[in-house]
């Protein structure tokens, strides 16, 4: 692997896999409104297997994984996945549209996220000055 700094078509992918997987969890989750989750694990993945918007959901998923493949085979590991927790943030905020309610903890966590990510971010570019 090169030990090169990533490029901006690295941060890009890295992006489009970011926004694929914030996506398809949002897709998976609009798609399973309405089916009893208390049910048993088989039912409701039966019940989630006829619904388009999961399928979707899955789609958006695998295609983020194929962009992250991709984005490991450029980027050390070190920046890709710290940058890659950034979807945990764009999910909760996704969550709110979904109508969930984000308690202060959780917005803590999400502050603590960025926090980090901002962390790894600034060392690494000190350690290539």
């Amino acid at each position: 692997m090169s030990s090169s700094p990533p490029r901006t078509a690295s941060y890009a992918l890295i992006a489009a896999s970011i926004v694929a997987a914030s996506a398809g969890q949002a897709l998976m989750k609009a798609g399973l409104g309405g089916i009893d989750g208390a049910g048993s694990a088989i039912l409701v993945l039966a019940s989630a297997a006829g619904r388009p918007v999961v399928w979707a959901g899955l789609i958006a998923y695998a295609l983020s994984s194929a962009l992250w493949l991709v984005v490991l085979s450029r980027v050390e590991l070190s920046v890709a996945y710290p940058l890659g927790s950034l979807s945990y943030v764009i999910v909760v905020l996704v969550s709110l549209v979904l109508g969930e309610v984000v308690s202060p903890l959780r917005w803590l966590g999400v502050a603590l996220i960025m926090f980090g990510v901002w962390a790894i971010g600034s060392v690494k570019a000190r350690e290539r000055s």
